[in-house]
């Protein structure tokens, strides 16, 4: 349920789009496209990297205060798009990415640039829970880092834990081949920055809904690690299909 007294601004101005995505030319509140179910635009960005257990990913923990799916394991950095700011044609050829690298900034206090992330496919997500029915279109987006990044500065009114699985691992509780899996943890809100603290994680702990995307999109980050580049994905309820 989410949380009554949110830190998201209710206030901040969102386009509407059709359900295919295009422009209605509808501006509205961010508190009401929540409430009633208007189409917006959205992003994920998933950020991996290679160490001693293979090809891991970057999760995060979404703080209690947050307006949907409060205390839920997320993707890296997951964001909208304001007011003016949704070019879809201009995001699939790596441009108009500013919104994807201030939330990067704001949420985990990493620094990206436009050649870092890339546009990997789109996503048409709806969640409801009492009081709210969040439609998205959500942006898919890859950052590949040479390594663990050093320090993070996450802004705890989002975030409220950083964690890193290997994707085999998330790969196995997806399938429902284990009933949970270690994450080992890069940051706390409650004691900032951990070394060699680890935390469980089960299914019930990740956002729901996403059980399928996160399974489509695990080989894909895979293959990226490896230097390829996937094809875009487009996920619909009715599952993923691969567009060249």
């Amino acid at each position: 349920m989410a949380s009554s007294m949110t830190t998201d601004p209710q206030d901040e101005l969102f386009d509407v789009l059709t359900p295919t995505g295009e422009p209605t030319g509808r501006v509205a509140p961010r508190g009401v496209v929540h409430r009633v179910g208007l189409w917006h635009a959205a992003f994920h960005l998933w950020i991996i990297w290679r160490d001693e257990d293979g090809t891991v990913v970057l999760l995060q923990r979404r703080s209690r205060t947050k307006d949907t799916m409060p205390g839920r394991i997320d993707v890296s950095v997951g964001g909208h798009f304001r007011h003016g700011e949704y070019h879809r044609q201009y995001l699939r050829q790596g441009k108009a990415v500013t919104p994807i690298l201030r939330e990067v900034h704001e949420e985990l206090g990493l620094v990206a640039c436009t050649t870092n992330v890339h546009w990997i496919g789109t996503r048409w997500s709806e969640h409801r829970e009492t009081g709210k029915w969040d439609r998205e279109i959500q942006e898919l987006f890859l950052w590949v880092l040479p390594a663990a990044p050093e320090m993070l500065w996450p802004d705890v009114q989002e975030v409220e834990q950083v964690v890193v699985v290997p994707l085999s691992s998330l790969a196995e509780l997806l399938s429902g081949t284990v009933a949970g899996i270690s994450a080992r943890i890069l940051w706390d809100a409650s004691s900032g920055s951990t070394q060699g603290r680890e935390t469980w994680i089960t299914l019930a702990n990740l956002v729901p809904g996403r059980q399928a995307y996160w399974r489509a999109v695990v080989p894909q980050l895979e293959a990226a690690a490896g230097g390829q580049l996937p094809s875009a994905l487009v996920f619909r309820d009715d599952g993923p299909e691969e567009t060249s």
